[in-house]
C-alpha cells in the first residue's frame, strides 16, 4: 500500500495531472472516511485555524458564527501528523511543518513535471481541540483531536518541556503508541523522544535527541535504548530521531522523493543540507556545554 501510493503520486505527475490539493470539495457519495471533520467551533477559533493553514482549512467568512471544519481528503499526498502538547518546543513542530509544506517533486527527468503543491498534507493534532500554548507564549490551534485524527503516514513528536508531565499521561501515551506502529515512517525531535521511549517504541533501537535530553534517555531508557551522543539525527529503519527538526525532516523527504527533491527543499528554506549527522554542539567541549546550556535555559 506504501508504494502503491508513491506510484500513483509519481504516475499522476508524469500524465501532469496531479491535483489541486488546496481546493475542499463534498466527499465522494459512499466515502465517508476520505474525510474526516472536526467538531464545530466558535468563529474566533476558526479564524485562528484557517490563520495557520490556509491551504488545508475552509475558509471562514465573517458572517459565519460557527461552522464545521473539513480536513481535504489526502488524494494522493502522504499524511504527516505533527502531535501538539502545552509547552511544547515551537521549532520542534514548527520547522517540520515547514519542511513538508514547502516541499515540491521537481522535474528529474523530460516527463516528469514539477508539482506546484507539496506532497504532504501536514495535520496539527492534540487531545482536544482547545488552543495549545508552546514554549514562549505562542498559541496555536490543531487541526484534529485524537478522536478525529485519521490514518498517518508519517507521524513526528516534537520535543518541549511539556514531556516531562506527559511521560506519564496515559491517555497521550496510548495515542503516541497507536499511531506510532501505525505509521510508516516515525519520528521523535529532540525530548520527544522520551515519549516514543515510554510508549515502547524505541526498544532496540539506536536514537538521537537534544544534548540536554541525553542523560535522562540514557538513565531511564538505557537497557533497551542505543543513545547516540555524537549524532545530531539517526535513522533506525522507519524510525528517525534527531537533535531538531528541520534536519530530521529534510531526511525524511530524501528517503520518500530522493536527494535532489530534498536538497531542492533545503535551499528554498536557505538551511544547510544535513549531508553528515555529526552532532554540532561539541559535548567534550566545557565551555561550549556552559554556553549552550545558558542560552537553551532562556529561550
Amino acid at each position: 500500500m506504501w508504494e502503491e501510493k508513491y506510484q500513483t503520486l509519481v504516475l499522476s505527475i508524469k500524465k501532469n495531472k496531479h491535483p489541486n490539493m488546496g481546493a475542499l470539495v463534498d466527499p465522494p457519495a459512499g466515502d465517508e472516511n476520505a474525510y474526516r471533520a472536526a467538531p464545530t467551533t466558535t468563529k474566533k477559533q476558526q479564524l485562528s485555524s484557517t490563520s495557520i493553514s490556509r491551504n488545508m482549512m475552509r475558509t471562514v467568512t465573517l458572517e459565519q458564527v460557527v461552522q464545521t471544519v473539513t480536513l481535504e481528503p489526502a488524494r494522493g499526498r502522504l499524511r504527516v501528523g505533527i502531535l501538539l502538547f502545552q509547552d511544547v518546543q515551537v521549532l520542534d513542530y514548527c520547522g517540520p511543518s515547514e519542511v513538508f509544506s514547502v516541499t515540491r517533486l521537481v522535474g528529474q527527468a523530460p516527463n516528469v513535471q514539477a508539482t506546484t503543491t507539496s506532497p504532504f498534507q501536514v495535520i496539527l493534532v492534540a487531545e482536544t481541540l482547545d488552543p495549545i500554548t508552546c514554549r514562549g507564549g505562542m498559541e496555536v490551534m490543531p487541526h484534529v483531536d485524537f478522536d478525529s485524527c485519521p490514518e498517518l503516514d508519517i507521524f513526528l513528536v516534537p520535543g518541549g518541556v511539556g514531556t516531562g508531565k506527559l511521560r506519564y499521561y496515559i491517555p497521550v501515551i496510548n495515542f503516541v503508541r497507536a499511531k506510532g506502529k501505525e505509521c510508516k515512517i516515525l519520528a521523535a525531535i529532540s525530548s520527544g523522544a522520551i515519549l516514543l521511549a515510554q510508549a515502547g517504541l524505541l526498544d532496540k533501537r539506536h536514537v538521537a535527541t537534544h544534548h540536554q535530553t541525553l542523560d535522562l534517555l540514557e538513565t531511564e531508557f538505557g537497557n533497551s535504548v542505543t543513545v547516540e551522543r555524537k549524532l545530531q539525527w539517526v535513522q533506525h529503519g522507519k524510525l528517525f530521531t534527531g537533535a531538531e527538526g528541520i534536519d530530521v525532516s529534510l531526511k525524511i523527504v530524501q528517503q520518500i522523493f530522493g536527494e535532489i527533491a530534498a536538497k531542492a527543499t533545503a535551499r528554498h528554506m536557505e538551511h544547510a543540507f544535513p549531508d553528515t549527522n555529526q552532532r554540532l554542539v561539541n559535548l567534550d567541549d566545557d565551555e561550549n556545554e556552559t554556553g549552550c546550556e545558558l542560552r537553551c535555559s532562556i529561550m
